[in-house]
């Protein structure tokens, strides 16, 4: 399952997935956050370093993941990666009953220092045990990647 708010990244994304003939995989076009809705989304001129913003120019749908867990839209993850230019604590906010639920591992890319200290609190707060991805770093407030499992595991 994979979450992209632009359209012209869906269509890369597809590309993507047909060149290397990946079946099983689902693009879902919305922006991931706290709850449902739309919200604004800032382009950029690399694909990758969009973000959702007070200040975009692009109106986007918005999903939570507790929403679509609860639906059963989505399945429920073993693994989670999130790397969404500075809003990771709202898609964690929006996830909180599924984390709780499901207790999959998070592979998270934090994007700058007050963000990540709220998403390793909440991690934390959630019953989760946290390291860095990188042997040579042993502090997680020297990395922006960390690796979340729960602590019930």
């Amino acid at each position: 399952m994979s979450f992209e708010p632009v359209r012209s990244n869906v269509r890369f994304v597809q590309r993507h997935l047909s060149l290397n003939h990946i079946d099983n995989a689902q693009i879902v076009e919305a922006a991931v956050g706290r709850n449902d809705g739309v919200t604004l989304f800032e382009p950029h001129s690399s694909n990758a370093m969009g973000r959702v913003s007070d200040s975009g120019s692009i109106v986007v749908k918005q999903v939570s993941l507790d929403a679509l867990s609860e639906s059963r839209a989505i399945p429920d993850p073993v693994v989670m990666k999130i790397d969404v230019e500075g809003a990771e604590l709202s898609v964690l906010e929006g996830a909180t009953r599924m984390l709780a639920r499901c207790r999959p591992s998070i592979f998270l890319a934090t994007h700058g220092q007050q963000i990540h200290r709220d998403c390793c609190e909440f991690l934390r707060n959630a019953g989760y045990s946290l390291r860095t991805l990188y042997e040579s770093i042993s502090s997680i407030d020297a990395t922006d990647e960390i690796l979340a499992t729960s602590r019930d595991s």
